[in-house]
């Protein structure tokens, strides 16, 4: 489940001089078989997210369906994963007159296990991904993410 920003999407439309959050749920729900059967477990998990988030944002007349159950699916005991920040800010552009930022860092995923997911320093079409693990948790991490990745983009014929 992730929040999704309702804001621009709720009917009847919100005021032009509403101020504050207007947030729903995206529930996604991939079987652990689905995200076992191949090694490409995180690029069916990211697809399986993306289609649900899609679906969510498309579907404007469906938004409050099932509101009465969301509390009890939101707390679904299952691992579940925070995240923070938002690529739409571009913080490396930001200049309080000190000059701008050489690094950011989320410092609310340092307790929690959540990740944080910022614009990219050099380069507008990427992002930025924090993470706080213990030092094998993070290398596992790691592991796991290069190979994904290089198997992904970087296939061998």
């Amino acid at each position: 489940m992730c929040a999704v920003d309702w804001r621009s999407r709720i009917h009847p439309p919100l005021p032009q001089t509403y101020f504050g959050n207007c947030l729903g749920p995206c529930f996604c729900t991939p079987t652990k078989s689905s995200l076992l059967a191949s090694n490409k477990g995180f690029l069916t998990a990211a697809e399986v997210f993306g289609n649900a988030l899609s679906e969510t944002i498309k579907n404007n007349d469906a938004l409050m369906k099932d509101a009465e159950t969301w509390l009890e699916r939101a707390y679904d005991p299952m691992p579940t994963i925070g995240v923070s920040g938002t690529p739409k800010i571009k913080i490396y552009d930001v200049d309080f007159e000190w000059g701008k930022p050489k690094k950011h860092e989320t410092p609310s995923i340092d307790y929690n296990g959540s990740i944080s997911v910022n614009a990219c320093k050099d380069s507008p079409a990427d992002i930025e991904i924090g993470i706080c693990l213990p030092a094998k948790q993070l290398d596992a991490c790691i592991s796991i993410s290069r190979d994904e990745l290089d198997t992904t983009f970087y296939k061998q014929d």
